[in-house]
């Protein structure tokens, strides 16, 4: 089985790759780099590979070369909403930047199709240069500006946690295992879940645990992950989106 690992130019591997190529000594287990471009035009053949990793363009020109597209952004998925704690709304980039201008109340912004096509942030000026290139049309969600004292990211996988790593604020306090339980339970029953996706969590200033969001395998960094645990949770994820060819929900 051969694994493709992303590079940057000068044959640069990023965190999560390199975790990866560590632990990819394996007997059995084989890997190559290949920059973006070879796989976009095809120089690299990823129909056969075991597991593609990288970033998220990375990906979709590989599963590309297997009529697969990239499901469907899910960052707040309806069975988990009532554990937002703050009110959501989708929107686009349009509404967004005349909400400021009608009222300067900052909110929370972020893409609610496309994954990654800006990082979210708190939005108080409609020019913001983060916006910069980001079409008008653009469909994101907002949220109300809420104060959190940790940020936990749950790596899950078969409906179990494979690994809780902090990522922000105090780590001395953590989410409330009940609510985490629920959110596990509901995940689990709601269909067409991910069979590994990253369940972000956090405590509120209000002593509240909440969900932060949702992400899918594919596109997740390491944060204090054991290897082996990184690669069966992407690969869990990599061999449901190639099982089927063309069954992802098109998101690009």
């Amino acid at each position: 089985m051969t694994v493709i690992l992303e590079h940057k130019s000068g044959y640069r591997l990023g965190a999560e790759e390199a975790l990866l190529a560590q632990y990819l000594g394996n007997p059995g287990v084989t890997y190559e780099i290949a920059p973006l471009s070879d796989v976009e035009r095809g120089r690299i053949d990823c129909t056969q590979a075991g597991l593609v990793a990288g970033s998220i363009p990375f990906i979709k020109a590989a599963l590309r070369q297997r009529g697969v597209s990239l499901p469907a952004e899910q960052s707040y998925p309806e069975v988990l909403r009532h554990m937002l704690r703050r009110r959501l709304w989708p929107s686009s980039v349009k509404r967004a930047k005349e909400q400021i201008e009608i009222s300067p109340r900052p909110f929370f912004i972020k893409p609610s199709v496309r994954a990654k096509r800006f990082t979210g942030f708190v939005m108080a000026d409609p020019m913001d240069i983060r916006l910069s290139g980001v079409p008008q049309s653009e469909k994101v969600w907002c949220s109300e500006v809420v104060t959190w004292v940790t940020e936990w990211r749950l790596y899950v996988s078969g409906g179990r946690v494979l690994h809780a790593g902090h990522y922000d604020g105090n780590p001395e306090v953590n989410p409330s295992p009940a609510v985490v339980e629920e959110a596990l339970s509901l995940m689990s029953s709601k269909g067409g879940c991910p069979s590994s996706y990253a369940l972000d969590v956090g405590v509120l200033s209000t002593g509240e645990t909440a969900l932060v969001e949702v992400n899918d395998a594919y596109g997740i960094g390491a944060y204090g992950i054991a290897a082996e645990h990184y690669y069966s949770f992407l690969k869990t994820r990599w061999d449901e989106l190639c099982a089927v060819p063309g069954s992802a929900a098109r998101s690009d």
